[in-house]
């Protein structure tokens, strides 16, 4: 009877056992299957936030300054088209990794935080996650490595996580202001810079 109790007592302990670590892998498989469902989501808003046209932004922008040094020929410069300058220099640096305004004007290369440099950098650390997700949940359901260490893991993938949709969240920030600034000030400065090319052309016919 003694045998019989002391064998009860260990088949319990070891159903006990199995089932609060069924319980805890099915926890952790739903943690993992939640982070995966999230970061198809951050892909999904990264695509829809892609700009299509920037090399043609890119180029608009600079035929504008290109046409601006050649026309205006004025020691000063009213502080509204000044301004719009300024901001046009900041779409400048902001779409163009080789941008940098130098002492005399010239562009100069320097590596900037550009929206296609941030795009690609996001776009790979969702790759990489996406990667990392699928291995552990493998090794979840296989039971492979440190069990001990799984909800670790989970936690380090749950801050990795955060921190994408932090990062995705600044980029389409910058994203979006620079754009709104192009489009606000293009249509200005074009018509300001053509007064300027049509006086120009007068001046010099004459």
């Amino acid at each position: 009877m003694k045998f019989l109790s002391i064998l009860s007592i260990s088949f319990l302990s070891l159903f006990c056992f199995t089932a609060c670590s069924d319980f805890e892998k099915s926890d952790q498989l739903a943690a993992v299957d939640k982070m995966q469902k999230s970061i198809d989501s951050l892909e999904a808003v990264l695509y829809a936030n892609k700009i299509d046209t920037l090399a043609g932004i890119r180029n608009a922008s600079q035929t504008l300054l290109i046409r601006f040094k050649r026309s205006y020929k004025a020691d000063t410069m009213n502080m509204a088209i000044g301004k719009k300058m300024a901001a046009l220099k900041k779409v400048q640096k902001a779409i163009n990794p080789n941008f940098e305004e130098g002492e005399e004007g010239e562009e100069m290369e320097r590596e900037h935080s550009t929206i296609g440099k941030s795009y690609a950098i996001i776009n790979k650390s969702i790759q990489e996650e996406k990667n990392s997700l699928k291995a552990l949940k493998q090794d979840i359901e296989k039971g492979n490595g440190k069990r001990e260490k799984y909800n670790e893991y989970i936690a380090f993938e749950q801050d990795k996580m955060k921190k994408l949709g932090l990062y995705l969240n600044e980029y389409i920030k910058f994203k979006d202001k620079t754009l709104r600034t192009f489009y606000e000030i293009y249509e200005d400065l074009d018509l300001f810079i053509k007064a300027l090319e049509k006086e120009h052309l007068i001046t010099n016919y004459k």
